[in-house]
C-alpha cells in the first residue's frame, strides 16, 4: 500500500514539474522515453512468476539440489530476457525521431541509458526478486520493490527541481535505477550463495515450455497496455500526449487499490480451489465477498473522481483543465468497466486459465490502439479514452461470461454475478456523458458502489479480523 502510495505522489508530481517547469513538449518527450523503456519488459516473456514458483516449491520442500539447478537456470533466463527486451526497446526509440529531434548528442545517450537501466533491473532485479520472495525473506523483498520505484523516481524529481533540465533529469534517473540494480545483483548473489554453498547439483530443471508458456500472453498484454498507448500518441499526436496521458493517470489511480488486493487474493483464492470441499466452498464464498467489495468501492472512486475532476486539474494541471470534457468520459467509462471484471482474474488465474486470460487481455488491448489510431483525427484528445473503454468490453464480456459460465462452479450466485456486472456497466454508460452531465456520472456511480458496500465492508472485516477463538487457538498453537 505504501507503494501504491509512492505511484500515485510519483504521477502526479512528474507531470507538474515537467509540464509547468519545463514545458508540455519536454513532457511529451520524457513520456516518450519512458514508453520506450517499458518495452524492455517484453524481453521477461511472463517467466518471473513460473520461475518464481518453481523456486519456491523446491526451497520450501528442502530439494536445495534442485533449488540449485533451478537458480542457476534462472540467473541465465532473465539476463537472456533482458537482452531480448533490450533489443525490443532499441527498435522502439528508432519510432521517436520526431520526438527526439533537435535533442543533442548528450540527451540521445541518456535515452539510451534510460533503457539500459530497465534492462539492467530485469537482469539483475528480476533475479533478486525471485532470490528473496522463493527463500522466504518477504518483509526485505517488499522494502527493495519500494526502493526501485522511490530511487529513480526522486533522482528524476531532485535534477529538475535543481537544474531544470530534462538531460540531466534523464540521465539522473538512468543512472540510479543502473546503480541501483547492480546492486541488487551484487545481494542476490549473496542470498544465492547463502543458499546454495556446499550444494551439489542434480537433476533437471523444469521442462522451459512450462516456465515461458503459461504467463507470456498476460506479460504481453500487460506491456503493450502500458508501454504503446503513449508510443503511439506520442509519435501520432504528441500534442495530445501533455493531456491525454495525465486524464489516463488520473482514471487509472481508482484501481490502484483494488490491483493490490486482486494480487494478493489469487495466492488464497488458488489454495482454497485446490482443497477439500469445504476450502472450496470458503474459497468461494470469500471471492464473492471481496468481489463485491472491490467492484463497489471502486465504482464509488470513480465517483469521487469525477465529481473533483475540475478542481484537481485546476490545480494540479491547470493548462489541460480547458480539455477535460473530452479527455474524462472514455477513461472513466473503460475504468467503470474494468471494476467488475477485473477481480475475476483472480477466479481465471486460480482455475488455470492463464493462456486463455492471455489471449483476451492482448485481443482488448490491440482493439484499443486500432481504435485510437482510427479515431485520433475526429476525436482529438478523446481518442485515448475512446480507446480505452472499447479495449475493456472484450474483458467485461468475457468477465460476465466466464462467471456465469466457465467458472460457475468456483463463482458466486449467477444473481449476484449479474447485479455486480450491471452495477458497473451502469457505470460507464453515466461515465460517457461526462461532458455534458458530470454529475450524472459522479452520482451514478457513487449510487452504484454503495449498493454493495453495506453488505461486503463488515463480512470483509470479520474475514481479515479473526474472531477471539481463533486468535486463542493460534496463540495456543504458537505457544505449543
Amino acid at each position: 500500500m505504501f507503494n501504491v502510495l509512492i505511484a500515485v505522489a510519483a504521477q502526479i508530481l512528474v507531470p507538474r514539474l515537467l509540464q509547468l517547469g519545463l514545458s508540455e513538449r519536454d513532457y511529451t518527450v520524457y513520456v516518450a522515453l519512458t514508453s520506450v523503456a517499458a518495452y524492455v519488459g517484453l524481453g521477461e516473456g511472463g517467466v518471473l512468476i513460473s520461475l518464481l514458483r518453481e523456486l519456491a516449491a523446491r526451497h520450501g520442500a528442502g530439494d536445495r539440489a534442485g533449488f540449485l539447478v533451478e537458480a542457476r537456470r534462472s540467473r541465465k533466463l532473465f539476463v537472456i530476457a533482458a537482452c531480448l527486451g533490450g533489443i525490443l526497446a532499441t527498435t522502439a526509440l528508432a519510432t521517436q525521431r520526431e520526438a527526439l529531434g533537435g535533442r543533442g548528442g548528450l540527451f540521445l545517450a541518456g535515452a539510451v541509458a534510460l533503457v539500459i537501466g530497465a534492462m539492467s533491473d530485469l537482469a539483475f532485479g528480476s533475479f533478486q526478486t525471485a532470490m528473496l520472495l522463493s527463500t522466504g525473506r518477504f518483509l526485505i523483498g517488499q522494502l527493495i520493490g519500494v526502493a526501485t520505484v522511490v530511487v529513480p523516481l526522486t533522482s528524476l524529481v531532485i535534477a529538475l527541481l535543481v537544474t531544470k533540465n530534462l538531460t540531466t533529469a534523464v540521465w539522473a534517473q538512468a543512472l540510479a535505477w543502473i546503480l541501483l540494480s547492480i546492486a541488487r545483483g551484487v545481494h542476490a548473489a549473496y542470498v544465492y550463495r547463502g543458499e546454495t554453498e556446499g550444494v551439489e547439483a542434480h537433476g533437471e530443471p523444469a521442462p522451459l515450455v512450462t516456465v515461458v508458456g503459461p504467463g507470456a500472453l498476460l506479460k504481453l498484454a500487460e506491456v503493450v497496455q502500458t508501454a504503446s498507448y503513449p508510443h503511439l500518441l506520442s509519435v501520432l499526436a504528441p500534442a495530445f500526449v501533455p493531456g491525454a496521458i495525465p486524464a489516463r493517470t488520473y482514471a487509472n489511480a481508482t484501481k490502484l487499490v483494488t490491483q493490490q488486493f486482486v494480487n494478493l487474493l489469487q495466492v488464497h483464492v488458488t489454495r482454497g480451489l485446490a482443497g477439500n470441499a469445504e476450502q472450496r466452498a470458503n474459497a468461494r464464498d470469500n471471492y464473492e465477498l471481496a468481489a463485491t467489495f472491490l467492484t463497489s468501492s471502486q465504482l464509488l472512486q470513480i465517483g469521487v473522481a469525477a465529481a473533483v475532476a475540475r478542481p484537481v486539474f485546476r490545480a494540479w494541471l491547470p493548462n489541460q483543465e480547458p480539455y477535460i470534457d473530452s479527455l474524462l468520459p472514455g477513461v472513466l467509462a473503460w475504468q467503470a468497466l474494468l471494476a467488475a471484471c477485473l477481480p475475476a482474474d483472480i477466479l481465471f488465474v486460480a482455475a488455470g486459465h492463464l493462456r486463455l486470460l492471455g489471449v483476451i487481455r492482448f485481443v482488448a488491448t490491440t482493439l484499443g490502439l486500432g481504435a485510437v489510431a482510427l479515431t485520433l483525427g475526429w476525436a482529438g484528445r478523446g481518442a485515448l479514452g475512446l480507446g480505452l473503454s472499447l479495449s475493456a468490453i472484450p474483458l467485461f464480456v468475457f468477465g460476465l461470461w466466464g462467471e456465469l459460465s466457465l467458472l460457475a462452479d468456483v463463482a458466486p450466485p449467477r444473481r449476484q454475478t449479474i447485479l455486480r456486472y450491471g452495477l458497473s456497466l451502469g457505470g460507464a454508460l453515466a461515465c460517457a456523458t461526462y461532458a455534458t452531465q458530470p454529475w450524472l456520472a459522479a452520482v451514478t456511480c457513487c449510487g452504484a458502489g454503495l449498493v454493495g458496500l453495506p453488505r461486503s465492508v463488515p463480512k470483509l472485516w470479520r474475514l481479515i479480523r479473526p474472531s477471539s477463538d481463533e486468535r486463542h487457538r493460534t496463540d495456543h498453537d504458537a505457544h505449543s
